[in-house]
């Protein structure tokens, strides 16, 4: 019995899923209804002839259709990690702070633009900077605390610190009079 409620609630998850999906593109500066929406969407698939300008093509498929899908996607991603998150730490109030991920990002992208770096390298710093973080917790946890939690929780705090503190180094080696008004981000 316990299944088929499962199965239910799945379902209507994924259908509140698919009509929030579909409504987002409708909301914007250029007015478009859910049905233009999804003839919009299904051409590419069926073939079906277009009623609507060029103009409309491109915003719904160059424009939305990549934010929508991408937020869809990053949500999903932010909701998986915080999911393995709060079952590894059995904690429903766990961040990512706990084992210093944030900082590590945040050193990872501070490193980049302090060398001029372009966005998506900065993306890149940021991701393998939170990664490195994860890393080393996890080492200090496992040389000291044999799988303790409470061990691991410490490490992620030391690990955070840490990272903390080379933020701080880069803000201060950073020549800010340099930088322009317009960023190098691009």
């Amino acid at each position: 019995m316990r299944a088929w409620h499962f199965w239910v609630k799945m379902g209507l998850l994924a259908a509140v899923l698919v009509v929030v999906y579909l409504c987002s593109f409708v909301v914007g500066s250029v007015e478009a209804s859910v049905p233009l929406v999804v003839d919009v969407l299904l051409s590419r698939l069926t073939g079906i002839e277009p009623y609507w300008s060029t103009v409309t093509d491109q915003i719904m498929l160059g424009v939305r259709f990549p934010q929508i899908t991408l937020s869809v996607l990053i949500g999903g991603a932010l909701a998986v990690s915080g999911a393995s998150y709060q079952t590894v730490f059995k904690n429903p109030m766990v961040s990512s702070d706990i084992l210093g991920v944030s900082a590590g990002a945040g050193f990872g992208a501070a490193l980049a633009m302090l060398n001029g770096c372009t966005w998506w390298q900065i993306q890149l710093a940021a991701f393998v900077g939170g990664s490195v973080a994860v890393l080393l917790a996890y080492v200090i946890g496992a040389v000291l605390g044999r799988q303790n939690l409470t061990v691991l929780v410490l490490a992620g705090v030391v690990t955070s610190s840490f990272f903390q503190a080379l933020i701080s180094i880069v803000k201060t080696v950073a020549d800010t009079d340099a930088c322009s008004p317009r960023s190098r981000f691009g």
